[in-house]
């Protein structure tokens, strides 16, 4: 029920690999992130990416940045 976050599948190949990150779901959690990836036509990876990227800015974490995802 782990899913790995890829930061080579997120960032694309030309971004240096890193460790990937394991996120534990719940079982209703990931189901509504797989609808939701493939409502968007995105990776699931992508789709995480790109939902914390957002929280992470909008909290003061990240500096607003155009990210791929």
């Amino acid at each position: 029920k782990n899913v790995v976050v890829c930061s080579c599948i997120c960032y694309g190949s030309d971004m240096p690999r890193k460790h990937p990150t394991n996120v534990r779901w719940t079982d209703e959690e990931k189901s509504a992130l797989d609808a939701a990836a493939e409502d968007k036509s995105l990776t699931l990876s992508a789709l995480v990416r790109m939902i914390v990227a957002e929280w992470l800015k909008r909290h003061g974490w990240l500096k607003s940045r155009r990210t791929k995802g």
